[in-house]
């Protein structure tokens, strides 16, 4: 609730009449923690909301995921819509080809261990494709390979962690699925074989 409104409520005015609508951040876009499996609040990302109320999606949102999105390709994207319009975007997605093109897999460092199917054990193996640790790169289309976090310090793979997906549709949403897994052939994951192989969707 926001004062007597709620958030639906309170959209539902300037939502209609906007010429492109941008959300940021997975909760924004896909839903997110928020709207996980089992959540009693009703949260949803902004397109099934105008689902919901029949609003016209194509040609007007933009999805710019990530938790949280990377500042670069919010600010980007709203300066690309203001000089030139609606951008080229996935058309599942609707996410800004210029920003979020290629998989964490496809541009990942250690892709090459993949490739010979050299995979880590642990977090911390400074070698091996961290696949069976967990890693959901081959989903994750974002920018996290060019422009890292802390302006450009780090990322979760340089950190030797895997990536836990946060620009995925799935990012947070099932109640037995965790961010980080012992030995991903044993778990079943909410991506095919297809997907594992990263490339644009």
């Amino acid at each position: 609730m926001i004062g007597k409104s709620t958030a639906e409520h309170l959209l539902l005015k300037p939502v209609p009449r906007a010429k492109a609508i941008v959300a940021a951040d997975t909760c924004a876009t896909f839903g997110g923690m928020p709207a996980a499996e089992g959540n009693q609040t009703g949260a949803a990302g902004v397109s099934q909301f105008m689902a919901k109320h029949n609003l016209p999606i194509q040609g007007r949102l933009i999805n710019c995921p990530s938790c949280p999105v990377h500042p670069k390709c919010l600010i980007g994207t709203l300066a690309y819509v203001a000089a030139k319009g609606y951008p080229q975007v996935n058309p599942k997605l609707l996410t800004p080809l210029m920003f979020y093109g290629h998989s964490t897999h496809d541009e990942c460092p250690r892709y090459p261990y993949y490739e010979r199917k050299i995979f880590a054990k642990y977090l911390r193996d400074p070698q091996g494709c961290l696949f069976e640790p967990g890693c959901l790169g081959p989903i994750s289309y974002t920018e996290c390979p060019h422009r890292q976090w802390n302006t450009g310090v780090n990322r979760c793979i340089r950190a030797s962690a895997p990536c836990i997906g946060c620009s995925s549709p799935h990012f947070g949403k099932r109640k037995d699925f965790r961010f980080y897994r012992k030995g991903e052939r044993q778990h079943p994951v909410a991506y095919t074989e297809q997907d594992r192989k990263g490339g644009r969707p």
